[in-house]
């Protein structure tokens, strides 16, 4: 940690000189509930390690090495598993603030679980779950301030790109009860590749996928999307 104070009047004033670097941090055993109520979905973490972060306040800038993330878990509320992720690593990362755009050399992510069941009257447990991580919100307050008259500029809006994407080894499971009798489907070695992904949604990416079915037979992609 490096602080430098600029010495003198100036005009404008001078940027303070303030450095982060070769900052490490791990995060272990950690695990959270959306609510405070007993029969709350559960979130747990392994571990969380940051590798070689450094900040500059006088460029604006952040970086990392690298992110690095394994055995997240999601329960529901009855303890029954939802999401599973195995390793995450994701880096080198690179932000810049003055540009608000953020750049990420790879993703990857090798092992995960993810269980989804939609009930006979069309409810999916997932999505009721996540929704316990959605803070509740509160009536809107009247606004009493008189409506400028001055038009504002459009917020400039963040970039990113993240040169390459992976995933490997994934399964779900998918059971809908909506059917009779009801459907259940198990996929395995789920597997995806693609490059260049960034906010232009326009843009094709390269797509090479793959996965196999429990049941049997397997399904492979290998094109643009």
């Amino acid at each position: 940690f490096d602080v430098n104070m600029k010495q003198g009047n100036t005009d404008p004033a001078p940027t303070p000189k303030v450095n982060l670097s070769q900052v490490q941090a791990t995060l272990s055993n950690f695990a959270v509930a959306a609510r405070p109520q007993a029969g709350s979905p559960v979130a747990r973490l392994n571990t969380l390690q940051l590798n070689n972060a450094r900040f500059s306040l006088e460029n604006n800038l952040a970086e990392l090495d690298s992110l690095a993330l394994a055995g997240l878990q999601l329960n529901h509320g009855n303890k029954a598993s939802a999401i599973e992720l195995g390793k995450l690593n994701i880096g080198p990362v690179k932000i810049d603030l003055n540009a608000q755009h953020a750049e990420v050399g790879s993703a990857s992510l090798e092992g995960g679980q993810l269980n989804v069941k939609r009930n006979a009257k069309g409810e999916l447990d997932l999505l009721a779950t996540l929704n316990n991580w959605v803070p509740k919100s509160s009536p809107a307050k009247a606004n009493t301030t008189p409506a400028s008259t001055v038009e504002q500029a459009p917020a400039k809006a963040w970039t990113y790109a993240v040169n390459t994407v992976s995933l490997a080894g994934l399964a779900a499971n998918i059971a809908d009860e909506t059917f009779k009798p009801a459907i259940n489907l198990g996929l395995n070695n789920i597997a995806m590749q693609t490059s260049g992904v960034s906010q232009n949604l326009e843009q094709t990416l390269p797509v090479k996928a793959s996965l196999s079915v429990k049941s049997g037979g397997t399904i492979a992609v290998d094109g643009t999307l």
